[in-house]
């Protein structure tokens, strides 16, 4: 990573890394890198609020934010940039070296999560484009109709860490799919979304 940031640095103000790594790998990338402003993160469903501070090789302390998952909020994060010949410690980076005009630091933050839930109103332009494929998916398919019953939970993830009871019926649907012919198949479990819980499974799930 050092390698790309190295390469951007001269040419931006800033380097916003979007990170789907979790919060020890974001936490690990800021430390082992020099050069990164804001790391927006994710894949451990959690909010960070407020923002963890980590610091960085070369002793700035640079923002982490995760904002949750599953769209439940929206977190927006407002940064106040000055340019590094402005600030002391910048300055005393460089030493005897020119300071570059691009060379830009987060001075001062502020981040609001905001819930997305019933109180929000629907954007009518976004409800107007999604109702042709709603129409549409109503008549190509009945997402009410019942196909199977589960007795008991049907998990995505295996319990001794291997195969999942869903990871193998996922991969047993595609291998025997009309017209695949494949030897065999395979799935992640992470491409699961969801388990089968107990009781009626209809064509939506």
């Amino acid at each position: 990573c050092q390698t790309y940031v190295d390469f951007l640095r001269p040419q931006v103000d800033l380097i916003i890394v979007s990170s789907h790594m979790g919060l020890s790998a974001d936490e690990e990338l800021i430390e082992a890198v020099s050069g990164i402003d804001v790391v927006l993160g994710g894949h451990h469903h959690v909010v960070l609020n407020p923002p963890k501070m980590i610091e960085d090789p070369d002793g700035r302390m640079v923002p982490m934010a995760h904002s949750g998952s599953f769209a439940k909020y929206v977190g927006r994060y407002d940064v106040m940039v000055q340019q590094c010949r402005r600030i002391p410690e910048c300055v005393a980076r460089y030493g005897d070296n020119p300071i570059p005009d691009n060379d830009w630091e987060i001075v001062s933050t502020e981040y609001e999560v905001f819930p997305i839930d019933s109180s929000l109103p629907s954007d009518p332009r976004l409800t107007d484009i999604l109702e042709d494929y709603a129409q549409q998916m109503d008549r190509e398919i009945d997402l009410n109709q019942l196909i199977g019953y589960a007795p008991n939970m049907v998990r995505r993830f295996g319990v001794t860490g291997g195969d999942s009871q869903l990871g193998n019926m996922v991969a047993q649907a595609m291998r025997f799919r009309r017209g695949v012919g494949a030897d065999f198949a395979l799935t992640n479990t992470l491409g699961i979304r969801a388990d089968f819980v107990p009781g009626p499974v209809s064509m939506e799930q």
